[in-house]
């Protein structure tokens, strides 16, 4: 199939979503489909997670309280309600007609909001305007977490992340949340990415209808930079003939930072297409990036996860966010272990020592799982599976703690582990 070609500076050029100019069709979807409640966990790890292939779980809302409460008859988001339930809260608000190819929290598109004042946005005046606001990042569940809005399916609930958030909350004043809810109209999109920390990530819609392309992990160097940040820019153009490799194009011009370092050049990459409905759940693997476009109001639960099958993806992309920060700072700062771990924090969420506790942590709690959930499996196989895997989650706790301390010595020297205060791991099991 013949291809277009878009060639712009990676800056100064605003471009829409490649998603805008695909004309997808079903027979277009490549994102397996399966049942949800045909998975086991055990089946999930093996079919999914391990391997790292995306899949549309069908059925994934049954019995949440959301997929009621939150939307009308009509199957459209329910704002009202919304408004009246939640209406104080504040969320960032992206406008995806100014800026959709930053998207995201980036300053230039993101403001905050009450959840009232979205909500007065979308049913009054405000959307004649021209302008097109996403509703991103709420972490509902933080807030309100006796509303139990929804469950977290089993296959998915294996969570290293935010088991780690959930033990810190009593601990400090502010711990993150990768728990999130999404509400927005026709037209919203969020640009291409990779998730935080090269996580997992599930999206499963309340209502409406999103279109997703995404790029496999092992094709992620054509279409992000050394520090495993999108190209700006960087997608330009999809062949209008189903099936069609997307076009990469690059180019450092004067008015990029990075000019001189990166030089022009032409890849392509074979992304997977996707629709995910009404119910429906997308399961994303690590470092895949991707771009998602709303084709009717969509209203969308969200997580980010790790766990044994992914954790060492995070020591990966934290690598390349040190090292890209490093290289930003003059010597002595860039020697400065404590100022780049703050530098870190900033850019990924976590620093190394954030890593270590996590991985310890969940190390410590796959250590007593055995004890507390003996008996629970269903058959004798299963058990044995559930086994397995534990022991398994446990040898990649220990091993991302030793790669954490590994890249603290080679970055910072052998000092480095104890002035950071990422001491011996006490994993056990």
């Amino acid at each position: 199939a013949r291809r277009r070609r878009l060639v712009a500076r990676r800056r100064g050029v605003s471009t829409p979503s490649v998603l805008n100019s695909m004309q997808l069709t079903n027979e277009e979807e490549a994102v397996p489909r399966r049942p949800i409640d045909s998975l086991t966990p055990a089946e999930f790890r093996r079919l999914y997670l391990v391997p790292n292939r995306p899949v549309v779980l069908t059925g994934a809302t049954v019995g949440w309280r959301a997929a009621s409460d939150w939307v009308t008859a009509d199957g459209e988001p329910d704002l009202p309600a919304l408004a009246r339930l939640f209406g104080e809260d504040v969320v960032p608000v992206a406008d995806c007609s100014r800026n959709g190819r930053l998207g995201g929290r980036a300053a230039a598109a993101c403001r905050d909001m009450r959840v009232a004042e979205y909500a007065a946005w979308w049913q009054g005046s405000g959307r004649a305007s021209g302008e097109c606001l996403y509703l991103k990042d709420w972490t509902f569940a933080a807030k309100h977490p006796e509303y139990r809005a929804y469950h977290t399916p089993a296959p998915l609930a294996d969570d290293w992340l935010n088991e780690h958030w959930a033990a810190r909350r009593g601990e400090a004043e502010e711990v993150g949340d990768h728990r999130f809810v999404y509400l927005g109209p026709a037209g919203s999109t969020t640009p291409l990415h990779a998730d935080v920390l090269f996580s997992y990530s599930w999206s499963a819609n309340l209502c409406g209808v999103k279109h997703w392309l995404l790029v496999p992990a092992s094709q992620r160097a054509l279409v992000s930079d050394s520090a495993s940040d999108p190209l700006h820019g960087g997608l330009r153009a999809l062949s209008a003939a189903g099936g069609a490799p997307l076009e990469v194009t690059q180019r450092a011009g004067e008015n990029d930072s990075r000019a001189g370092v990166e030089s022009q050049s032409s890849h392509c990459a074979q992304p997977q297409r996707g629709r995910a409905r009404i119910g429906e759940l997308l399961f994303v693997p690590s470092g895949w990036y991707h771009e998602v476009t709303n084709l009717t109001p969509v209203l969308s639960v969200n997580h980010n996860w790790l766990n044994g099958a992914n954790a060492t993806w995070a020591l990966r992309r934290c690598s390349a966010y040190l090292a890209a920060i490093r290289a930003g700072l003059d010597p002595e700062d860039a020697a400065d272990a404590t100022l780049c771990m703050q530098l870190l924090r900033r850019r990924a969420g976590v620093d190394l020592r954030e890593l270590v506790a996590l991985a310890e942590g969940a190390a410590d709690r796959r250590s007593r799982c055995r004890e507390e959930h003996a008996g629970e499996a269903a058959t004798k196989e299963a058990e044995g599976e559930e086994e397995e895997w534990r022991r398994e989650s446990l040898r990649v706790a220990r091993s991302l703690i030793d790669g954490v301390r590994s890249l603290a010595a080679e970055t910072f020297g052998e000092e480095a582990w104890e002035e950071l205060d990422m001491g011996a791991s006490s994993a056990r099991g």
